[in-house]
């Protein structure tokens, strides 16, 4: 994934690889926009072994790709496409894991999804 300087997301790969987010996967070399996020300005994004994340410019939080510890907030183990996540909060940042998801809001410091140590300080929404 590539996020540009106008806030649009592209991406290129294997069609293997469900964190395209295309709704029919094909190998491609050519930077396409990703449809579903078309309409949005992207302000951040991460990838990790074969998902993906994006924050819009209002704080809402898309997911997409394949998930192994319902670490992406999906109700099945794979999205082709991006999926908004609801949460009630403006999301600031996000970061991925193999089997978890990192978030930062604008008024909690840190929530996690999916796999992540008991002992953390951090609150889970999984």
């Amino acid at each position: 994934l590539l996020l540009s300087s106008e806030g649009s997301l592209v991406s290129w790969g294997e069609k293997t690889n469900p964190a395209l987010g295309l709704e029919t996967p094909q190998t491609s070399f050519i930077q396409t926009k990703i449809p579903a996020l078309s309409s949005k300005v992207i302000k951040a994004m991460a990838t990790a072994d074969k998902k993906s994340a994006a924050i819009t410019s209002e704080g809402e939080l898309y997911t997409f790709g394949k998930q192994k510890s319902k670490e992406l907030g999906l109700s099945k183990d794979e999205s082709n496409v991006p999926v908004l996540l609801a949460f009630d909060q403006k999301i600031s940042n996000v970061s991925l894991g193999s089997d978890f998801t990192c978030l930062l809001t604008d008024t909690h410091p840190l929530w996690m999804i999916g796999l992540h140590s008991p002992s953390s300080s951090a609150s889970s929404v999984t």
